[in-house]
């Protein structure tokens, strides 16, 4: 994603090192393995096109966020917005976890370093959201890598295109290892083309969200092993990427309306943003400092 230019605002700052969380559902993080000491850093990213709209809206700020609402704007980000919500680990802790060297780990994740005062840190990237608005209420899509405890639990691995095996059932006992995700040639080839590492490789697709809803009005389910269950503390089985975020929106101060509870799935009930507008599924908008 390109940097922001230097004479725009600066509102998509990468998270400090300092702000890796260790106030995740310790419970879930236990089930599946982790360390006692790890921690999770999340990082957030959006790409130019959804950068220059918030920033040309004034969409940064409570106080621009105060002015949308006064003049009823109708937030509705550039059909190209990509965002890009990452989970890492020390790669220290990663090795723990799966009881491997940290050399092996740089085989088999995607890692960077940061600064971190006088030292640096390297990180492993264990989990991801992609969301795009090439659909109205954007595509949803959420990737794990091989390695993580119970990828496919309670709501399985749905991949169509990518997948050697499209559909992967939940294991009846949780947190087990699900094996490497192989894939079709379709994917191989593309991945290819791109000149990708092969790393990536290693990263699984679990599924994809582009309605509230199916057909019959059973609500459509997506939730990652460690964005959700771990770090947000939403079990997969009472997890949507769309209705949570069909729930973001900021009143006429610019404030931010009430995080939904766990297990908001389904259609949006419109009375509980009754005041608000909507920030077009985009927290990181309804929650500017």
């Amino acid at each position: 994603f390109l940097q922001s230019p230097p004479r725009w605002p600066d509102i998509g700052a990468r998270p400090a090192p300092a702000q890796c969380r260790r106030d995740y559902d310790r419970e879930a993080a236990a089930a599946a393995g982790f360390p006692e000491d790890a921690c999770i850093l999340e990082d957030v990213r959006r790409n130019w096109g959804a950068y220059r709209y918030i920033v040309a809206n004034n969409l940064y700020s409570r106080q621009g966020l105060a002015r949308a609402f006064q003049q009823h704007l109708k937030v509705d980000l550039p059909p190209d917005s990509v965002q890009v919500k990452a989970d890492w680990m020390p790669i220290g802790e990663v090795a723990k976890w799966l009881h491997l060297e940290q050399e092996e780990v740089r085989l088999i994740y995607y890692t960077k370093t940061v600064e971190e005062d006088s030292a640096t840190t390297e990180y492993a990237l264990v989990a991801l959201h992609l969301n795009s608005k090439r659909w109205k209420n954007w595509l949803w899509a959420t990737f794990e890598h091989s390695g993580n405890a119970g990828r496919c639990d309670d709501i399985g691995c749905h991949d169509s295109f990518g997948a050697a095996t499209p559909d992967i059932v939940p294991k009846g006992k949780p947190d087990q290892s699900y094996g490497e995700c192989q894939k079709s040639v379709a994917l191989m080839s593309l991945l290819a083309n791109a000149g990708l590492s092969p790393v990536w490789l290693n990263y699984c697709l679990k599924g994809a969200q582009v309605a509230f809803t199916i057909k019959d009005g059973k609500p459509t389910l997506l939730g990652n092993s460690v964005i959700d269950r771990i770090n947000g503390h939403v079990a997969p089985s009472q997890s949507s990427c769309m209705t949570c975020h069909g729930l973001a929106g900021f009143n006429s101060a610019g404030e931010a309306s009430d995080a939904p509870p766990a297990g908001a799935i389904g259609r949006v009930d419109p009375a509980r943003l009754d005041g608000y507008l909507t920030s077009n599924f985009v927290w990181g908008v309804a929650k500017a400092k």
